[in-house]
């Protein structure tokens, strides 16, 4: 089957055209028996000026030339207008994977002490600062293991839309949620326990704080003009 906005060929029990959003038209198929690919046909308009069709499946003369046109109802079309795809491809094949490997490592090196190793230049750091501060191991146990159970959840979140799944776009949002949260609580942890300065407290929040909502309310606005895709 294609998609009858795009020409993009889409498996046949498929809702939604990944290529440019737009939603599939059950039974859409060029039938072309000659061998070229008839869509890429329709859409240059090789026997005529209509992409979706509709001037086809009535018209004569074309029988001889291997088309089978499909006639589509006209009414559809306000429903097939294509919305561009690209972040949303984005987020699903490299920002969604990256983010959860990245915060996977991470939430090891907490685990294991290493994550000073990684930021500090000096040897064995993070065997200094637990001398120095030995509530702070314990702090960081529980972070690593928040930042590994995000991890997995981000994974959670990526396949759900991938898939169009209905919750998908909010699953998102609450993953963006639940990394500042998770951020926050460990910032606030470990400067009781260490200590920081009041511009550093204030500059953490505020980046945070900010970097969340300028990420949940973009993708709000992006994912809403969208809603109707994800029905699964």
């Amino acid at each position: 089957m294609y998609c009858a906005r795009c020409g993009a060929k889409v498996p046949d029990d498929a809702k939604f055209c990944t290529e440019c959003g737009s939603t599939i038209i059950p039974g859409y198929d060029p039938g072309h028996t000659g061998g070229d690919n008839a869509a890429d046909d329709n859409m240059r308009g090789e026997y005529g000026s209509d992409p979706y069709g509709t001037e086809y499946g009535n018209e004569t003369g074309n029988e001889g030339r291997g088309y089978q046109y499909t006639p589509i109802d006209p009414s559809l079309f306000g429903r097939t207008a294509a919305r561009p795809m690209a972040w949303y491809k984005f987020l699903i094949y490299f920002s969604l994977w990256a983010g959860a490997v990245i915060n996977f490592v991470q939430g090891v090196g907490f685990i294991t002490g290493k994550i000073y190793d990684y930021i500090s230049k000096i040897d064995n750091a993070s065997a200094a600062a637990y001398e120095q501060f030995p509530a702070l191991k314990t702090v960081d146990i529980i972070a690593g293991i928040a930042f590994i159970a995000f991890a997995v959840f981000v994974v959670y979140v990526r396949f759900r839309l991938a898939g169009f799944k209905k919750n998908g776009p909010n699953m998102l949002l609450v993953s963006y949620v639940a990394l500042g949260v998770i951020s926050l609580a460990y910032f606030f942890a470990s400067s009781a326990i260490v200590g920081s300065s009041k511009q550093e407290t204030t500059s953490t929040i505020i980046g945070t704080v900010l970097g969340i909502a300028i990420l949940f309310i973009a993708n709000k606005i992006y994912f809403d003009k969208r809603k109707d895709l994800f029905v699964n």
